[in-house]
């Protein structure tokens, strides 16, 4: 009986497998000449992908590794800041400018900083969701997990995305999308390339060539501005 049910649910992901297309794309940055977060500037890629592909940013996922606490796995940072989607936006009219890649640079180590010491909110709002009670009607905490701004920030990740940095020990992660029509992207780099791999199911697996292009169109923007 429990090879039968392990069959069975294996059946059903390989339906739903047959429905994902994959993309891999590289971009050269050795002429990048200072010293900046790749991470970083993948993301922005990505965030720059989102606009041009799709007019608009949605959530996106960054894993941060937390094993240095007890337990620790992994903290939910959020890429999307202000400062870089403003630059995004302004390197999509090529207006970007030095000072906003430096704000969106430390608006992003920011977010990666408070990950690592605990102090971030996306476990730690998942944490209490989970442990409240069935029977706690507090209208405060209802009201609180019921707000259009937390449905927002919870209601799914557009980009799921996970990288371990350079291609060794691992070259590349690959996992599904999160939600219909999202995306799940990998993300890592050699020692003169980035590589982007972007898995699409079968509403977003239209898009993943136009995306693809719009991370190589981001970096290459990003390496001329940084000079």
């Amino acid at each position: 009986d429990f090879a039968n049910r392990i069959n069975q649910d294996i059946a059903v992901i390989a339906t739903k497998a047959q429905q994902l297309n994959v993309r891999q794309c590289t971009v050269d940055y050795s002429d990048l000449s200072v010293k900046v977060s790749h991470d970083a500037l993948m993301q922005f890629a990505l965030i720059y992908a989102q606009l041009k592909v799709f007019g608009r940013v949605r959530n996106t996922y960054e894993a941060v590794d937390t094993s240095h606490f007890m337990a620790g796995r992994t903290e939910g940072l959020r890429p999307n800041s202000h400062e870089a989607i403003q630059l995004c936006k302004a390197l999509l009219t090529n207006e970007a400018n030095l000072d906003q890649l430096q704000q969106a640079l430390a608006a992003h180590k920011q977010r990666v900083i408070a990950c690592k010491k605990g102090q971030a909110f996306d476990r730690h709002l998942s944490g209490l969701k989970f442990m409240r009670q069935e029977e706690d009607n507090e209208p405060s905490v209802e009201a609180f997990f019921n707000s259009p701004g937390y449905k927002i920030l919870t209601g799914g990740d557009f980009l799921s995305t996970s990288s371990m940095g350079s291609q060794y020990p691992v070259k590349r992660i690959l996992f599904a999308p999160v939600m219909d029509g999202g995306f799940g992207v990998n993300y890592s780099l050699n020692d003169h390339e980035y590589e982007f791999v972007l898995f699409g199911d079968k509403d977003s697996s239209q898009y993943l060539d136009d995306m693809c292009q719009a991370c190589i169109e981001a970096i290459q923007k990003i390496i001329k501005l940084a000079g």
